[in-house]
């Protein structure tokens, strides 16, 4: 699943489209539509055989730290690192809480 974007309006070539997502006004509104698609999308994946194991990379990197980014938009070595780590922990762990990530409806955001 993908991570929130860096929320601090920095340069990078992605600011024309994190600008026209809406998210330089209002970062939430695509954060929301983020952890929907994890919540009925990416958590309800399935494949016979095979173990499929949802993890919310937008935990590890919420978009409040630049330090975690370059260019807003991929990960840093640090914030690579966070994303590793929490992965692995993820993983690794007996207690696996998805349903923590479930967003509100959309509806309450839609623009009127």
């Amino acid at each position: 699943m993908i991570y929130y974007p860096d929320t601090n309006n920095v340069p990078s070539w992605a600011n024309a489209a994190l600008g026209a997502l809406g998210y330089n006004r209002n970062p939430a509104k695509l954060q929301l539509l983020i952890r929907k698609m994890f919540e009925e999308a990416t958590s309800t994946i399935r494949i016979p055989g095979s173990e499929v194991i949802p993890v919310p990379l937008f935990v590890p990197l919420d978009g409040t730290n630049s330090e975690d980014y370059v260019a807003r938009v991929e990960p840093s070595a640090l914030g690579g690192k966070k994303m590793a780590e929490y992965l692995l922990n993820f993983v690794q762990s007996e207690n696996r809480h998805v349903d923590l990530y479930v967003a509100p409806p959309t509806i309450s955001f839609v623009d009127r």
